[in-house]
């Protein structure tokens, strides 16, 4: 018998397996990826952020694999605007466990396509179904029966269609999530090499071990310096792990060094002689010969947080100025959803905290707390609020020298410690200032600047390209319930993927 589409609802097609909870004591130990609220995105889909592993038994009813769906039917935001998100499962991720907040979709044996139902469950119609029946005031839910409930129309070749062309656009946002993934984890490499384990200086002083009392002073020279140019260039030619994180490359070959192009091995000599060949004691420890501790107060120019604008969200508007709020700075990340405008007026009354293009952002309140990324040119201008820091470094320190000592968790950790026994997670302008980093030389940092600019100006590419795609997915999902799509707008969504 033909299935019947006039009543079809979410629970004819599938059941819903509840997540659980899991001990801290096992985490990111080796095990399956948690897939929790923080996996999904507001609007639906997957968040690739900061993905923790659970090393404790695993129930394979609980697990999922890439391409298996899976639901937040809990929001713990007060906005309702994570209730009923959905997620895929990303190819890189082998195996995830979902916790007590998700619920995997186990699907029947009825007609229908996965991804149809997918996107099905990321239109608008869909999230204010979800909206209408939250239930709870501070954390919000949605019943089982409300969610299985809702419409599935029939999917026709046009409905088909816009599905088809979805999939193309998500496809290809994946596709520049994966590529920012692969150029973040090349800089990160690079940073940590020259940087944190001083891998150039350590070749130099292995080499200089090596030397023999034959050896010419040139001689000695030369293979000092190859050892040091081996070093760097490995740095940066990692691939990422499954988990987007980047892995520093081994040092080449000397003997590789003679195929590179003359220009490039000039380049790379110059890299080189700019580290040192000896180390040092500091107050802190062992540090290459001739780098200083500096801290934030002497290496920016500015540090500094906002303010909310009085009357609130109820000042805000569709267009104007940015508000940035610590819901859009995530680590190496510059969330666009959620982004508040204020008006000019507003605005003013916040020139204090105008942020510049390369300003580093810095969360300092809250469970987002330490969160950290470099403003995307295209939001300015803008403004911060309270919850948020405006870094901003001085001419000649790369903004990205000092948003890669931010990351790093040790320094996190620092900071989290300072904030030890206070009621609520804060750091103050005061623990910012005082952050001590080691420095290299002017040149050194210069040359970091000029190794790593290509690659954020890339990535800040393929990040506008992702939020052009995003929008122009945001106009068709409303079409795929009620079938309606013109040939232009199928042509444009079509190119643009």
């Amino acid at each position: 018998m033909a299935f019947d589409w006039s009543s079809a609802t979410v629970g004819d097609f599938v059941d819903l397996q509840r997540g659980n909870t899991y001990q801290s004591a096992l985490l990111d130990t080796p095990g399956p990826v948690l897939l929790g609220l923080a996996s999904i995105e507001r609007d639906g889909g997957f968040r690739p952020d900061k993905l923790r592993t659970y090393g404790g038994e695993s129930p394979a009813k609980l697990l999922v694999y890439p391409g298996d769906m899976y639901v937040s039917l809990k929001d713990v935001t007060q906005s309702g605007d994570l209730l009923g998100s959905v997620a895929r499962v990303p190819n890189f991720i082998t195996v995830g466990r979902m916790t007590q907040d998700t619920v995997k979709l186990v699907f029947k044996n009825e007609p229908i396509d996965r991804s149809y139902l997918y996107w099905v469950l990321r239109t608008p119609e869909y999230r204010e179904y979800c909206r209408a029946r939250s239930m709870g005031t501070t954390n919000l839910s949605l019943s089982r029966d409300d969610f299985l409930s809702f419409p599935v129309p029939e999917p026709t070749s046009a409905r088909l269609s816009i599905q088809r062309t979805l999939d193309a656009i998500e496809g290809k946002i994946t596709l520049n999530r994966d590529i920012n993934q692969t150029l973040e984890a090349m800089a990160q490499a690079i940073f940590k090499s020259w940087f944190v384990d001083f891998d150039p200086v350590k070749a130099k002083i292995a080499a200089k071990q090596t030397l023999t009392p034959a050896l010419s002073q040139r001689e000695r020279q030369e293979i000092v310096l190859r050892a040091a140019m081996s070093a760097i260039s490995g740095a940066g030619q990692g691939r990422p792990n499954a988990a987007g994180a980047g892995c520093a490359g081994a040092a080449k070959p000397a003997a590789e060094l003679d195929t590179l192009p003359p220009e490039q091995y000039a380049q790379l000599a110059v890299t080189a002689a700019l580290f040192p060949d000896e180390m040092e004691v500091s107050e802190l420890g062992q540090i290459p010969k001739g780098w200083i501790h500096q801290t934030l107060a002497q290496l920016t120019d500015k540090i500094g947080s906002g303010a909310t604008p009085r009357g609130g969200k109820e000042v805000y508007l569709d267009d104007g100025v940015a508000l940035i709020r610590s819901q859009n700075v995530y680590d190496s990340l510059f969330v666009w959803e959620g982004l508040a405008r204020i008006s000019d007026e507003a605005a003013t009354q916040l020139k204090g905290v105008t942020v510049q293009e390369d300003d580093v952002l810095l969360n300092i309140t809250g469970a987002s707390i330490l969160r950290t990324c470099v403003v995307e040119p295209d939001v300015l201008p803008a403004r911060v609020n309270q919850h948020v820091a405006v870094i901003r470094a001085k001419a000649g320190v790369p903004p990205r020298f000092i948003h890669m000592h931010l990351l790093r968790p040790d320094i996190k950790s620092y900071w989290l410690g300072l904030n030890a026994g206070a009621s609520r997670e804060a750091i103050t302008k005061a623990h910012i200032e005082s952050l001590t980093l080691l420095t290299p030389s002017p040149e050194l940092l210069a040359t970091f600047q000029t190794a790593t600019d290509p690659l954020f100006r890339q990535m800040q590419g393929f990040a506008r390209q992702m939020r052009v795609l995003g929008e122009l997915r945001d106009t068709l999902l409303p079409k795929l319930l009620s079938g309606e799509l013109s040939v232009e707008a199928l042509t444009e969504a079509a190119g643009a993927a």
